[in-house]
């Protein structure tokens, strides 16, 4: 198994969030690096780790164009030293729920235990919610807003954007490679 480069803390916490959430279905998945009370852990602490880190990617690739991401730490009671409770209850519920059905998947959606399916549901309608804008992240100190114009209010601007690749496409499919050194980039 490949190790998890941890480049920044998680939007939920392993200890606290998500190993009490996955306590809840039946007891049947326990998370440690070793056996307790003579049980086998269902994954180890690194393993959950990984899917708490992906699915705090896929929440930054969706809010990007919305909010400054990744998301920080809020600096005022009452969330302070954790991230907005929105993002960290995405983040925990979508990482309990693929665990749970990675470890225990079901032949039909409608075999899970309504708590596993709630984990999903709530999720998903806080995402919607924070993409149509009905719950708003600014009420939260630390997170930047992207406006319609691209720009970021209230941050400084980028004044030179260093290209990483300078070609776009593959050779032989439609266009083919297009040299991109030249593009304008507008602000």
């Amino acid at each position: 198994m490949a190790t998890l480069k941890k480049t920044k803390e998680f939007y939920c916490r392993l200890e606290d969030d998500l190993k009490r959430l996955l306590r809840t279905p039946q007891n049947k998945i326990i998370i440690g690096n070793v056996n307790v009370d003579g049980i086998e852990p269902s994954l180890t602490n690194g393993e959950a780790e990984e899917y708490i880190w992906d699915e705090d990617r896929i929440i930054d690739s969706e809010l990007s164009n919305k909010y400054i991401v990744p998301f920080t730490k809020c600096t005022l009671a009452p969330n302070k030293g954790f991230y907005p409770p929105p993002i960290k209850q995405i983040s925990q519920c979508r990482a309990a729920y693929n665990i749970y059905v990675s470890l225990f998947p079901a032949n039909d959606p409608n075999e899970l235990p309504a708590a596993v399916e709630y984990w999903r549901k709530r999720a998903n309608e806080l995402m919607e919610k924070l993409l149509a804008g009905t719950i708003d992240l600014t009420e939260f100190e630390q997170v930047a807003v992207i406006d319609e114009s691209g720009s970021t209010p209230g941050l400084p601007a980028f004044t030179e954007i260093e290209p990483i690749f300078t070609d776009k496409g593959i050779a032989g499919i439609g266009g083919g490679i297009i040299n991109i050194e030249n593009v304008e980039v507008t602000h």
